[in-house]
Order: C-alpha cells, then structure tokens, then sequence
C-alpha cells in the first residue's frame, strides 16, 4: 500500500515509527473487504482456526496460496477477511525466495487454487479495486505527501476534572456530561441522563470505545476524577492507560503506559 504489486518505502523524512503513527492517526477505520488476507502479517482468530483447520503445509509446502486457501475455507464458515488500513506493518518484499522464485512458488500456489476455488480470482478482482480500498490507498498516498511538512506526534488523551487545558486532547468530566476536548473546542459530548425527551440511550462504555478508536490515541493519562468506565474500556480496545504520579509530566506518563503494553519490555527486540 498504496501501490499495488510495488515496493513502498515510507517518506524518507520520516522514520518507520513516524509512518506508522501518521497512517494510525489519519488513515481512518474504514476496513475494506477482502476474499483473502496477505500471509506476511494476518491476525487470526483462535476459534477461526479450531473450527477451520491450520495451513496447508501438504498442498503448499514453501508457501505462497498457504492462506489464501485458509481464508477461502473461512469464508465458507461465514468469516469474513478485512484490512486494517490505519496499522503500519514493515516487511520486504520476496526477501524469503527473491522475486524470481518468489514467481515460481506463486505460480504453483495459484494453480492450487484454481482448482479448489474456481471462483477466487473474481471475488479477487471484484473487490481489489473496490471503492473502499481506492479510498484507502488514496489515504495513504495523500498521508505520505504530508510529510513534507509534518512530523506526526504521540496523540495522548488527557483524562480527568483536572485535565491540564494546554493539552490539545482532554476528556473532561462534570456532573451530568462528559466532553471530548481538542484545543479549545469541544468535539463531542455525552450527557448521563437517561430519562425524558432527551434522554441518550447509547450507554457511556459505549460512547468511550467509540471516541478512543475514532480519534486513535497512542496512549490515554489520567489526572484526577476520571470516567470509572473508562480503564476498562481503554483495555478493551488495547490502548495503554496509566494514572499520573506525583511530579511526573504527561508525556512521560504517556511513554510508561505504552511501556507497560509492550509484549517485549525491551525495546531493541
């Protein structure tokens, strides 16, 4: 991405970790449709798996149509294959084989897949050049060109009755609403009254996971009173969350909650 069959490098202005911050904070949660995933980064559920079976290591033994057979049998249990456009992920193309054999092993692969899939190509092309995913490309493509002029920052929400207001993100509490600040507007609020003409039936939990998604925070600090929800819902949608000491600033009570989320502690592994 953006460019289909190509080598993408990110802006040589920016390092990877800034290309990744750009695309998770800007290109959006529009998640396009696929007949199949790409083998070099897929997440994949563990009740997928159990219910349809591993890789085909027998029909695709150095690989190349391994898991787009696996995403075939998924999508005819139901399962459904999208991109997660706003995540960054580094990988070099054909490195395992090199480009030669790389066409080679995708060559057998496919005729594989004709076989079992007679109709996989067409969805393929039916969905590759889809609007969705012309929009996404266009996303990135528009992302990339900002960095000319752009350096992308930690996005961190600051969360509590005493947000410190020169924070371009705060979540601020009071009696009967909680808003969503950035700079000195408020971008959307939820009032807790759940009677009469204006009653709000979405519950908070709710509202929360939507905002912290929406807007992509790196990292959530709380000063003071904070929504009781909001610790859990932040975990649910897996962005780190950490309560300010005593003395300690907000950005680096951001880089300590991100810290602590880190499957590696060690940041050179």
């Amino acid at each position: 991405v953006p460019e289909l069959e190509r080598e993408n490098p990110w802006p040589s202005r920016w390092t990877f970790e800034h290309a990744a911050r750009a695309l998770w904070h800007d290109a959006g949660t529009l998640y396009p449709e696929l007949p199949t995933g790409n083998g070099f980064c897929m997440y994949i559920r563990r009740a997928v798996v159990d219910e349809v079976g591993g890789l085909d290591e027998a029909a695709f033994p150095h690989g190349y149509g391994e898991e787009n057979d696996f995403c075939q049998r998924a999508s005819a249990k139901g399962y459904r294959h999208l991109i997660a456009g706003n995540v960054y992920v580094r990988h070099e193309r054909s490195a395992s084989f090199g480009h030669e054999r790389r066409a080679k092993l995708g060559d057998a692969g496919m005729a594989v897949l004709r076989e079992r899939w007679p109709d996989y190509e067409r969805d393929v092309g039916a969905t590759l050049f889809s609007f969705e995913r012309r929009v996404l490309d266009w996303r990135v493509r528009r992302i990339f060109a900002s960095a000319v002029t752009h350096e992308p920052r930690m996005r961190v929400l600051v969360a509590g009755d005493s947000a410190d207001h020169r924070e371009e993100w705060r979540l601020v509490m009071h009696d009967e609403r909680v808003d969503l600040w950035r700079g000195e507007h408020i971008v959307v609020s939820h009032a807790s009254d759940h009677s009469g003409a204006n009653a709000d039936p979405t519950s908070l939990d709710d509202r929360l996971s939507r905002w912290l998604q929406a807007h992509a925070f790196d990292a959530i600090v709380a000063v003071g009173k904070y929504p009781v929800e909001l610790r859990d819902v932040a975990e649910c949608v897996g962005i780190p969350f950490a309560e300010i000491a005593s003395g300690e600033d907000i950005h680096r009570c951001a880089e300590r909650a991100i810290a602590s989320a880190r499957t590696f502690k060690d940041g050179s592994r």
